[in-house]
């Protein structure tokens, strides 16, 4: 400050206190770097009283910026203390970076840059810099290898990022306390944080756990997020993986400990899972850092690469977890030499994409061949009878499913084989169901209720009696049907996931009774339980039910949000079904809005990401979507083949609006609209209403007795053909279907006959 001022001799400090209390003006002093002077223990003191007076000087303002959280003491700070300088957000970051590149905002490879730099401005401008001339995608695959290095132009902090750090890292208070380096290498592994009773766990070595975070926290290398975690910016991760990588006996303890929490995956669908599982949710990011660091370093450790086959359950039920990640587990295997552990991760793996939407097909080859080598009956039958389910799931073919599963089932022991046992079971069930081998289906399920019982697997009980409400459903038993299903619910509202079912009674029965407020209910209630427990999946499910609920009641703006918000959910789980319905339910939309184009590509759009949904929902909307292009030839068969593959499958109709009885609903209409045939058409429209009637499928029975009141008016009983649609009139009205109601009141109107009595 003296050489600015041009002050020279003794007594500087008195005189420039005297020049700044000097004159009526008030002044500004900004100290910039003010760690320099400040970290040197042997004058800190002379420095704190020097920065003290200055502050006591009323003319005077003074800002000072320094690295680290620490302020240095004696000085009176003004209130509330200024939080410490803080990454960009998202947003912020993005324009800084185009700002000095001037490149393309939809650039796929932005963001991952970004995620690099996790926000941080000086990283978000020297990475920019380097963007000028070098193109982004080669900088991703550059920060592979180089990492931080990339971010270097220069030899001063400001224009290089491993000088920034390295200065930090160097400072006096690190290398008073060594320990904290050593906590400091482990937490660069760890990109999701860790809570401070972890590190005590994986740094037994280090005798101050507590001392070094401290410090730590002191210099800015280690942040608290607002949930209380600890973390490391993805820049200094990476330096410090690049220069400081910890001992091997410290990476052996950090992932020893990582292995015990991988492993704990094998107790999800038991009692008492729900902490289990948030905490896999929070340290899954971890644990695939462990698994890649493991790989780059070669460095396997057994237990860890162990625990890779029960975390692949928790990946599949959450969405959570990469699969390219995941994929190191087999390497390593393969480095401990080890190929049933191999195989395991292949066929663990193997589960997830199938999930996702993906043909496992390459990994089960894989590991059907180990499993032969092995000469293990239980690995074959575990390929055996993921093959059989994965056809089903990417084809639609049951064939041969069911010996598969029959044969497969003695291939587990009770007891310690009991989840993939009972994953048999259900298996095995619901291709009964498919068969409509309903009384062999109920007792297949009724076993897997009493040994998931024996062994307190509510997984197994709660899915075993929602597959019972499914056969009492087929067989109209609504009673019994929703009784089974709120013993489900009950079982999964102890469980942190559900397959869609959480707590409450199911809305699929009153949804295809067409009772839409009551299924409205019912999935609001189970969303507001998932987002309580932080299920996001089952929130999802619960969203898209509460769409197609808006979607029948023509609230058409309220279902696009509600798709709009599944959709952001999705975000953070990877699931290919849950994507293909929001595009399913806005062709719905598209097509009662007369948006014919986009309604078709939206569905086609659907089944290309789940090409599954081919089989169920897809033949009746493209009907439906022919019908409103006056393409009758294109619109029947589609029906017909929609008709024919849910006769197949014994579904008469489901929540989704689909299944014989619309199809065949329809088929009646083109007959009689096009044929002349009203015979033919007045007979399905009577033998679907015993049907209807029946199970209490309200529109549909309206669509009956709209058509049933065309062929009267074709045959000039005009009278009898306004009761008919007298009685499809209140049931729209009662369904509120008003579409319907109003075109029902126009055809009767024409008639101008006055209605009495009913048909």
């Amino acid at each position: 400050m003296s050489s600015y001022f041009g002050l020279q001799g003794e007594q500087l400090q008195d005189r420039l206190i005297s020049l700044f209390r000097h004159g009526d003006h008030r002044k500004l002093l900004v100290l910039d770097n003010f760690e320099s002077p400040w970290e040197n223990m042997m004058r800190r003191g002379d420095v704190e009283n020097f920065l003290s007076t200055l502050s006591g000087i009323k003319e005077l303002g003074i800002i000072v910026t320094m690295r680290g959280a620490e302020r240095p003491s004696g000085t009176l700070w003004s209130r509330p203390f200024l939080p410490m300088i803080a990454p960009y957000d998202r947003s912020a970051a993005r324009d800084t970076f185009l700002a000095i590149t001037d490149g393309d905002p939809h650039d796929p490879h932005l963001d991952i840059l970004l995620d690099y730099a996790d926000d941080l401005p000086l990283a978000v401008t020297l990475i920019a810099a380097t963007a000028q001339y070098e193109p982004t995608s080669e900088l991703v695959d550059r920060w592979k290898s180089d990492g931080t290095a990339l971010a270097d132009h220069g030899q001063h902090r400001k224009n290089s990022l491993d000088i920034s750090i390295r200065i930090t890292l160097e400072s006096p208070r690190i290398a008073r306390f060594p320990e904290a380096l050593q906590v400091l290498s482990l937490l660069s592994l760890l990109p999701e944080g860790v809570e401070l009773d972890d590190v005590r766990a994986f740094a037994p070595d280090v005798l101050k756990p507590e001392g070094a975070i401290s410090i730590l926290l002191g210099n800015a290398l280690v942040f608290r997020v607002a949930t209380g975690r600890l973390k490391v910016l993805a820049p200094l991760r990476n330096f410090i993986q690049h220069h400081h990588f910890p001992s091997s006996s410290a990476f052996w303890n950090l992932c020893k400990r990582y292995a015990e929490v991988a492993s704990s995956a094998n107790r999800i669908g038991y009692p008492g899972c729900g902490a289990t599982y948030r905490k896999l949710g929070g340290e899954i990011g971890n644990i695939e850092s462990l698994l890649v660091n493991s790989a780059e370093h070669e460095m396997p450790v057994l237990p860890l690469v162990e625990a890779i086959p029960p975390l692949c359950i928790f990946a599949s039920l959450s969405g959570l977890g990469s699969i390219e990640r995941l994929r190191c587990a087999i390497d390593l295997a393969d480095d401990l030499q080890s190929p049933h552990l191999r195989a395991s991760c292949f066929l663990g793996i193997a589960r997830i994409q199938r999930i996702r939407g993906t043909d496992p097909t390459p990994f089960v080859e894989e590991a059907e061949a180990l499993y032969r080598q092995l000469e293990s009956t239980r690995g074959l039958a575990d390929v055996d009878i993921f093959r059989g389910l994965t056809k089903v799931v990417l084809s639609g073919d049951h064939s041969d499913l069911i010996r598969t599963l029959e044969a497969a089932l003695p291939s587990y022991d009770l007891s310690p084989d009991y989840r993939a046992r009972c994953d048999c079971l259900i298996a095995l069930g619901q291709r009964q169901i498919r068969q409509k081998l309903y009384s062999k289906a109920e007792t297949t399920f009724h076993l897997a209720l009493s040994e998931s019982t024996q062994f307190s697997f509510l997984d197994g009980m709660g899915l075993a009696y929602y597959r019972l409400g499914t056969i009492y459903y087929f067989q109209s038993r609504f009673g019994a049907a929703d009784e089974v299903y709120l013993k489900s619910s009950e079982c999964f509202a102890q469980l942190p996931y559900a397959y869609g079912v959480t707590t409450g009674p199911t809305p699929e029965i009153p949804c295809m009774m067409n009772d839409y407020e009551e299924a409205l209910c019912r999935s609001r209630d189970r969303r507001i339980v998932s987002k309580s427990q932080g299920w996001l999946r089952q929130g999802a499910l619960s969203g898209l039910d509460i769409a197609l609920a808006y979607i029948d009641l023509y609230r058409l703006d309220e279902a696009e949000e509600e798709i709009a918000e599944v959709r952001n959910a999705i975000t953070e789980f990877h699931s290919a079904w849950e994507e293909s319905l929001c595009d399913m339910l806005e062709g719905d939309i598209a097509l009662q809005r007369g948006d014919l184009g986009a309604s078709e590509k939206l569905y086609a759009r659907s089944i290309e990401i789940y090409p599954p949904l081919r089989w169920e929902y897809y033949y009746r909307r493209t009907g439906d979507l022919a019908m409103a292009k006056n393409d009758t030839d294109k619109a029947f068969t589609q029906f017909l083949i929609g008709f024919l593959l849910a006769r197949k499958s014994r579904v008469l109709i489901n929540e989704l609006k689909t299944g014989q009885i619309p199809c065949l609903r329809r088929i009646a209409d083109i007959i009689l609209e096009k044929s002349g045939r009203a015979d033919i058409a007045e007979g399905v429209y009577w033998d679907l209403l015993g049907f209807t009637e029946f199970l209490g499928l309200r529109r549909e029975s309206a669509g009956c007795f709209r058509g049933l009141g065309i062929v009267a008016k074709e045959r000039g009983l005009e009278s009898m053909a306004v009761k008919y649609w007298g009685r499809a009139l209140k049931l729209s009205r009662d369904t509120q279907d008003s579409r319907a109601a109003e075109e029902l009141e126009r055809m009767a109107a024409r008639l101008d006959v006055p209605e009495t009595g009913k048909p």
